[in-house]
């Protein structure tokens, strides 16, 4: 059952993001099945229950990764080439949205610091992924430290803009036991000793419970917006 389905059944007042996880190695197989998908849950549940559609996830990052390495900057020619693929996927998504008679915000997602400018000027908001684990951030500083790193790096390369996209937090969360170092789930099972530590602090459920109190009761109240990752456990992380 989709979430859209979910929600036309239980009639709960929610709205969700529906995304496209494109790539830049597939000439835009895998983008065109999903902006079908897309199109095609509009038609059946209409728009009230959607938020946005947001078209990539991680898609920068990988696209370095993959042609110079992840230290290359976004916003370097290789990065503009990059997001160039984005932006044509991003365009694309808005005429067939024109085209349906629909109205609806469209933005991407990025690890926190791998938003370029170009595409930060194509949408109408950015969802970064900011995971003080994989930043080595002990479960003490780790709220202030999101906060911070949120605010300097996103939030700071959208604010100049003129199209002035909203900035969200798509992922955050904390491992409280390791399959290497995923910082995404509220639980697991597995025991991979050898990366159970990011070094100032140890997967654990009092590191967790640290990081979810402090970062929610703050983010709350300073308005900034969201998403925890993960609310289920994900133990298929594990078996793969």
């Amino acid at each position: 059952m989709t979430p859209l389905e979910a929600i036309k059944q239980t009639k709960v007042n929610m709205s969700v993001y529906l995304a496209n996880y494109n790539l830049a190695t597939d000439n835009g197989t895998a983008y065109m099945r999903q902006r079908n998908e897309i199109q095609a849950a509009i038609q059946t549940y209409g728009t009230t229950n959607i938020a946005g559609v947001t078209v990539g996830n991680e898609f920068m990052l990988d696209y370095l990764t993959a042609n110079g390495g992840a230290e290359v900057s976004p916003n370097s020619d290789l990065g503009n080439t990059g997001a160039a693929i984005l932006i044509a996927n991003i365009q694309d998504t808005r005429s067939m949205l024109t085209s349906m008679g629909v109205t609806l915000s469209v933005g991407t997602s990025d690890a926190g610091s791998y938003f370029n400018t170009e595409v930060l000027q194509a949408v109408d908001y950015g969802m970064a992924n900011v995971h003080p684990w994989f930043a080595n951030v002990s479960a003490e500083d780790a709220a202030s430290w999101t906060t911070n790193f949120f605010e300097t790096i996103d939030v700071a390369a959208a604010s100049p803009l003129s199209n002035n996209p909203t900035m969200y937090i798509a992922e955050t969360g904390a491992s409280n036991k390791s399959d290497r170092a995923e910082a995404h789930t509220v639980t697991q099972e597995s025991s991979d000793v050898g990366n159970e530590s990011n070094g100032p602090g140890t997967a654990s459920e009092s590191g967790l419970q640290t990081y979810l109190d402090n970062f929610i009761c703050q983010a709350n109240a300073n308005g900034t917006g969201y998403f925890w990752f993960e609310y289920f456990d994900e133990p298929w992380k594990v078996w793969q």
